[in-house]
């Protein structure tokens, strides 16, 4: 039996609400365009909805035993040296430098929950 996928929605469970928010609204240059106060928020991008939460007390907790992130959001930004001054300024340094790739360049950075986010531009 097939099905159809209508939507992609990307979820990040977030603790500290308020500081999240700011991070993602400053990041992704928008204000939320859904938002349930201190609890869920929707920002729309081109190809994908990043929504924020806080998890409630009775959902489980993820797995968090792993060496390596198994997720990462990644967003194809340009000029990649404005993302990276923009996080600067907020407060959110690459902890490395540019990584060089055959596809690109890319960052690594954490948001204030300790997800790490990938912002990359192609060649």
């Amino acid at each position: 039996m097939s099905f159809s996928i209508t939507k992609s929605l990307t979820t990040i469970a977030v603790i500290d609400w308020q500081v999240s928010l700011s991070f993602y609204a400053a990041l992704l240059q928008m204000p939320p365009q859904k938002l349930q106060t201190d609890r869920y928020a929707e920002f729309c991008l081109a190809n994908l909805t990043i929504a924020l939460y806080v998890p409630r007390a009775t959902e489980p907790p993820s797995p968090s035993t792993r060496a390596h992130p198994s997720l990462s959001l990644c967003l194809y930004v340009q000029p990649l040296s404005a993302a990276i001054e923009r996080l600067t300024a907020l407060g959110y340094a690459p902890p490395k430098g540019i990584q060089q790739s055959s596809h690109g360049q890319e960052i690594y950075v954490y948001d204030p929950n300790g997800n790490r986010i990938i912002l990359y531009e192609p060649n």
